[in-house]
Order: C-alpha cells, then sequence, then structure tokens
C-alpha cells in the first residue's frame, strides 16, 4: 500500500461518472445526459474536456482531503488500515430565491452510489462511509447564488 488514494480516487470518479442516473439529474434545461464532463476530481477546470466550453451547472467536484488521511499500524509497525477523508461536493447556481431542490435530488443519487459501498482495489479492499454533511452558498456580483450540498465520506483501506 505506498499511496493507495489514487486507486479510490479512480473508483470513486468512475463509479459518479458511469451512472446513468446520476448523469440524468446532471443534464438539466433540456440538455442530453453526457453534454459535458459533470463530474470532476479536486476542482472544477475552467473548460469542460467534452464540450471544450466554460463548465455549466449543476457539476460535482470529488476532493481527497489530506487532514483527514490516518493510517493505523499493526504490532511489528506494518500499515494495518489506512483511511482517507473525501468530500463530494454538488454545486448549482440560482438567481432570486435559492433552492436546493434540484442539487439534494443529485446529492442524493451520490449517496447512493457512494455511501456503505466496498469494491476492491490493487491496495486491498475498500469500504467507503459518510460521515457529515453541509451547505455552501458563495453570492456573486450579478445577484446569483453558487450553492452546493458538501458530503464528506471516509474511504477505509485494507490490505
Amino acid at each position: 500500500m505506498a499511496f493507495e488514494a489514487f486507486d479510490v480516487d479512480q473508483w470513486m470518479f468512475t463509479r459518479l461518472l458511469s451512472d446513468s442516473s446520476l448523469m440524468d439529474l446532471l443534464a438539466v434545461d433540456n440538455r442530453a445526459p453526457n453534454y459535458q464532463q459533470c463530474v470532476y476530481m479536486h476542482v472544477a477546470p475552467e473548460k469542460d474536456p467534452v464540450t471544450l466550453k466554460a463548465v455549466q451547472f449543476p457539476y460535482i467536484v470529488v476532493r481527497r482531503s489530506g487532514e483527514g488521511t490516518a493510517d493505523e499500524t499493526s504490532i511489528g509497525g506494518f500499515r494495518a488500515v489506512v483511511r482517507q477523508l473525501y468530500t463530494v461536493t454538488v454545486w448549482d447556481s440560482q438567481s432570486g430565491a435559492v433552492s436546493f431542490a434540484r442539487t439534494r435530488s443529485v446529492a442524493d443519487r451520490v449517496d447512493v452510489l457512494l455511501n456503505m459501498q466496498s469494491t476492491t482495489v490493487t491496495a486491498g479492499a475498500v469500504w467507503v462511509n459518510r460521515n457529515g454533511s453541509d451547505i455552501a452558498m458563495t453570492p456573486q456580483a450579478d445577484g446569483r447564488v453558487d450553492c452546493g450540498i458538501l458530503q464528506t465520506y471516509v474511504a477505509t483501506i485494507t490490505p
């Protein structure tokens, strides 16, 4: 288990990106599913890699948090369990009164795909559990409000 976070990053990204129900929820305003990538690792790019245009709302950003990383060692000093903390944020933009209805349906689908799920990667077995949620709101100069639902997940990896 050298740096297993890359394997978990890839699993989360692929799991979200390959779910057709999630892609349908992200294809709003008469857009076709997969009109843009919609799921980004660490930060949303200035230009979407599919359309080569500005990223459109709603979209998802999956970010691994370095401060949530914890290794546990066994007798003899071997790494026995590794925990990685991830924040999955569903971003949207609203004008006027802010409603989280659309954002919440996307966040609920993300939770179905990640919470209490397990997989096997090259580093070992992985269990993912949600450990919290929050909201974020950023007012913009033009009157819009960028709003997001943040969900934190703990990925526990055992060899």
